[in-house]
């Protein structure tokens, strides 16, 4: 089945909607969020607090398949930026390919594979940025904030190493 999608239209909720279904995106472009889960678990069952935008859908892209595959609830929020189309593949119309045209599901299955493949490697690089960009700012919060607003916000991110401040003192 081949839908139409309105602007700020969502089509998946966070943790609400099932998975019973697998998205193409023919055309158009989607947003992908999650929410804050150390806000959530602070303010409780709220679902409208802020969230982080995670990645940027464009035709030929899948949504939903982590859910889809794992039977799971929507691991996160999917809204439509621009009127789009998406094609809605139902998990019996899915089962129904692998009987009746096993190679086009077995093809159709090692896509799905690699496109979640591509989404962890890049999810995976961006965690490791986030990581060193968190111990670059925890080192250089160490600084006074004189110097480091005297030395600008690179130094602050990437300090450069201290002077010792040791002194000798001559016996006399």
């Amino acid at each position: 089945e081949v839908f139409a999608c309105r602007p700020g239209e969502v089509i998946i909720q966070e943790g609400l909607d099932d998975s019973s279904e697998l998205l193409l995106v023919l055309d158009g472009e989607f947003e992908v969020t999650k929410k804050d889960s150390d806000a959530n678990d602070k303010a409780g069952p709220v679902s409208n607090l802020p969230g982080f935008t995670l990645a940027t859908l464009t035709a030929g892209d899948i949504i939903g398949e982590f859910s889809f595959i794992t039977g799971e609830v929507r691991s996160a929020t999917i809204k439509a930026i621009a009127a789009s189309r998406l094609l809605s593949i139902r998990r019996i119309e899915f089962e129904l390919l692998q009987g009746t045209y096993g190679s086009t599901y077995t093809q159709f299955l090692k896509n799905v594979m690699r496109n979640m493949a591509g989404r962890a490697r890049v999810t995976s690089a961006k965690e490791v940025r986030n990581l060193k960009l968190r111990r670059r700012l925890i080192c250089g919060a160490r600084r006074s904030p004189i110097r480091v607003q005297a030395r600008g916000l690179t130094d602050a991110i990437s300090p450069a190493p201290r002077a010792s401040t040791t002194r000798f003192v001559r016996a006399s």
